[in-house]
């Protein structure tokens, strides 16, 4: 839902307040252990609302946690802490 919220225009059901909440409840539900929550809410909210220092430690917190920090999301996580360092290569891109 975070991402539904994130990516339409207000007039189409979009709601960045909204899109916050889910986001902020799912990397909650995860416990901080699911790094994909944490990739999408940089992409898709952080970017959405230009919020750059957001954008940064939110990728710097995958970066930094092993993708074996619950051994059944090591492949998710895995690709996630691949994800966040492509997105942190376009910084400048996307924060001009």
């Amino acid at each position: 839902m975070g991402i539904l919220f994130a990516s339409r225009p207000k007039v189409a059901g979009g709601d960045l307040k909204k899109s916050q909440e889910h986001f902020l409840k799912a990397i909650d539900l995860g416990e901080g252990k699911f790094l994909m929550a944490y990739v999408y809410y940089a992409n898709y909210y952080a970017r959405q609302t230009l919020d750059k220092d957001l954008f940064i430690s939110t990728l710097q917190k995958v970066q930094e946690t092993p993708a074996n920090i619950l051994p059944d999301l090591t492949l998710i996580n895995t690709v996630a802490k691949k994800q966040a360092k492509e997105l942190m290569s376009r910084v400048e891109e996307y924060f001009e």
